[in-house]
């Protein structure tokens, strides 16, 4: 269950760092935003990890590319690293993928994904190590490559119109993820709304509800799938990226055994795309 969740840290860093790109103005008139973040993973308020990201984010694409490293206790317990990226197109409400790759590892442990899509679904799919059979996996069949997103790309909002994007009902949609070994759906529903005030984070932002689904690539031996599935400490708070039609996840909270699991950043900068890259 830990590689589980040092997977999802990683995968999620990039996205859930970005809260900074909610408050500046510098990309109103391009319609583009540049994000470079230092963010940092806690467990029960002690820190486990830490990462960079940096995401640049238009009116029709993306791109993003995050790493990041276990550190103080769980790092002496397991040695964890590792670095992902995604890149893809926006339509209407949806993030279209083109690419992930996500490679990272945690003691002995390794994991390495290169998935390819089209038109919403997996066409090309690399897996290392190969996922062992079990007689308690839930087996993973064609239809659950399709019509999918990856992790990463599932932490960029786009909202459909030409209205304010920082309204409840954005958060109101489900994420069908397949992240090259499981399938799962992450369904998010309006919470509350909050004032945020943190460097470069000032002013509302979403905090939406979220439920785990697993659907397949699980082994229903493990408690871990069912326990997200019950878990009602999920959430996922978004910022608007001014100046697009985007949201991004700025922070993200999972109950897990040992407390309280937060992703957030803890120091960002945000520049016009194409200009040197700078954290502070």
């Amino acid at each position: 269950m830990f590689q589980r969740f040092w997977t999802l840290a990683l995968a999620a860093g990039l996205g859930l760092a970005s809260a900074g790109v909610g408050s500046t103005r510098l990309h109103a008139q391009t319609g583009e935003a540049r994000v470079t973040a230092q963010f940092g993973i806690t467990v029960a308020g002690v820190t486990i990890g830490r990462g960079a990201y940096e995401a640049a984010i238009g009116p029709d694409g993306y791109s993003i590319a995050v790493s990041a490293r276990l550190s103080g206790l769980a790092a002496l317990v397991s040695p964890g690293e590792g670095q992902a990226s995604a890149r893809g197109t926006h339509t209407g409400d949806r993030s279209n993928p083109a690419s992930y790759t996500i490679e990272n590892s945690a003691g002995d442990w390794r994991n390495k994904i290169d998935m390819l899509f089209r038109g919403g679904n997996v066409a090309e799919l690399a897996v290392e190590p190969p996922t062992p059979p079990h007689p308690e996996r839930v087996p993973l069949i064609a239809d659950h490559r399709r019509g999918v997103m990856d992790p990463l790309s599932a932490l960029i909002f786009p909202v459909a119109g030409t209205g304010e994007t920082l309204r409840p009902e954005a958060c109101n949609r489900t994420l069908r993820i397949f992240d090259g070994r499981q399938r799962y759906d992450i369904t998010l529903t309006h919470k509350r709304t909050e004032n945020v005030r943190r460097g470069d984070v000032e002013g509302p932002v979403l905090v939406c509800a979220a439920r785990y689904r697993a659907i397949a690539g699980h082994r229903l031996d493990l408690p871990g799938p069912k326990r997200l599935e019950e878990s009602r400490d999920l959430e996922a708070w978004l910022a608007p990226v001014h100046g697009t039609r985007a949201l991004i996840v700025f922070r993200m909270i999972v109950g897990t055994t040992a407390g309280r699991m937060t992703i957030e950043a803890r120091s960002i900068s945000v520049m016009p795309a194409g200009a040197p890259a700078a954290t502070r």
